[in-house]
């Protein structure tokens, strides 16, 4: 076999390596046995893929630095943990996803991380079909509180209806921007659809519903300037009106919509414990992954409804991303992410007014589902999972391309005699 032969099989493989890692971290139920195993693997394999571009990685790395410090806080609160073993165990894991984050930022584009995620979301969403259809004991959850609840490959419905609602956006942007193979991915978006209502993660519908409603923004900024400045009064106009009915019908939107009551589902009154906890240690936390396997969570678990999943021997969460950032990591690391987060997005929309690519409009898109979803979950931030790989790779790549632009703009023009 050629030399050129053998760098393509390669290249294949590195690719085929990083699909499988992300489509399994993103949250596919595997036993146990198999998951350990997959665990034990990912080290060197992922650490194989950073070695082999580790300049690069070193570099791209030191692009967004307040990304940087909210992994060292992470990396160092073992040593103020109020579980420090649990801390020093399971830090491991949220550097390899960080790694790997910071991996695909170097290897892809955004462009190219693009057509990865296609793949991966289209075989997700077939395999968790299939999984429905033909083992509803896999792919439907049975227990009391969650029974006829789609969750198809992955391990809760929750999760499977973010992936639903992450991949029906995609195959949307996609639909409406491509001419070729429209009927497949018109397919795709409706099975999309089908398997989000199947979840009855009726948090992430509306998620969903909020952001395809900014996908005409996109066609927006492809117009003139002029256009450009009444389409933009106009759209406060629509938005200020629809906050306006919101808030005046919260109740109905909550209660008849969201099917939960006012104190969505009992998460208000555990968030204000939670803060009473937080309050204690507000400035670094109780250490990563330190504050549920610890003694300072048992006020939460005799007061509330929280003591069912202890029972249950499962680790319960704030369900909140940004309530359980500060659980862990204190005022310094909500902030730390904070300006990481506005950072991302301010950067994206500088660049999406400029360049004006799909792929900004997604990456868009898909951090809004994120911010959305963490208010009543706690999907992805600073989680050993692919969600969080994915946010640090936007975060990169976003900062590298914007460095790009800008080097560009401040260059000074030639002088023509």
């Amino acid at each position: 076999m050629n030399s050129p032969a053998i760098s393509h099989s390669l290249v294949k493989l590195e690719v085929g390596i990083v699909c499988f890692f992300l489509l399994y971290y993103f949250g596919v139920d595997v036993p146990p046995n198999i998951s350990s195993a997959l665990n034990l693997l990912s080290y060197p394999a992922i650490g194989l893929l950073i070695l082999l571009r580790w300049k690069r990685v070193l570099y791209v790395m030191m692009q967004e630095y307040s990304l940087l410090l909210l992994h060292i806080v992470a990396l160092l609160s073992f040593i103020w943990s109020a579980a420090p073993e649990v801390t020093e165990n399971e830090i491991k894991a949220l550097c390899r996803v960080a790694l790997f984050g910071v991996y695909l930022a170097a290897r892809f584009s955004l462009k190219e991380q693009m057509k990865l995620l296609t793949s991966i979301l289209a075989v997700s969403l077939v395999a968790s079909l299939i999984a429905v259809v033909l083992f509803p004991s896999y792919g439907i959850h049975t227990a009391d509180a969650l029974a006829g609840s789609w969750k198809g490959i992955f391990i809760f419905k929750n999760l499977f209806a973010y992936m639903m609602a992450t991949s029906g956006l995609l195959f949307l942007l996609i639909l409406f921007n491509r001419q070729k193979q429209r009927s497949l991915f018109l397919v795709l978006l409706g099975l999309s659809i089908m398997a989000l209502l199947g979840s009855q993660g009726r948090t992430a519908l509306a998620a969903f519903i909020l952001i395809v409603a900014t996908i005409p923004a996109y066609w927006f900024l492809q117009q003139h300037y002029k256009l450009r400045v009444l389409y933009f009064i106009g759209g406060i106009l629509v938005s200020s009106t629809a906050a306006v009915l919101l808030i005046a019908n919260l109740e109905f939107v909550v209660v008849d919509l969201l099917g939960k009551n006012l104190e969505l589902n009992g998460r208000f009154p555990i968030w204000s414990l939670m803060l009473e906890q937080a309050w204690k240690s507000p400035w670094l936390g109780y250490g990563f992954a330190g504050f549920w396997t610890s003694d300072a969570s048992d006020p939460i678990f005799s007061l509330s409804w929280a003591s069912l999943a202890r029972e249950a021997g499962v680790r319960f969460n704030s369900h909140n991303g940004y309530l359980e950032l500060l659980l862990q990591l204190g005022l310094v690391g909500l902030t730390l992410f904070t300006i990481s987060l506005l950072s991302l997005i301010g950067k994206a929309i500088y660049l999406l007014l400029r360049v004006k690519t799909l792929e900004l409009f997604w990456v868009l898109q898909t951090i809004f589902l994120m911010t959305l979803l963490n208010i009543a979950d706690s999907i992805g931030i600073l989680a050993v999972n692919s969600q969080w790989s994915l946010y640090i790779s936007f975060s990169l790549a976003v900062a590298l391309q914007y460095n790009r632009v800008s080097r560009r703009q401040t260059q000074p023009k030639p002088v023509l005699n």
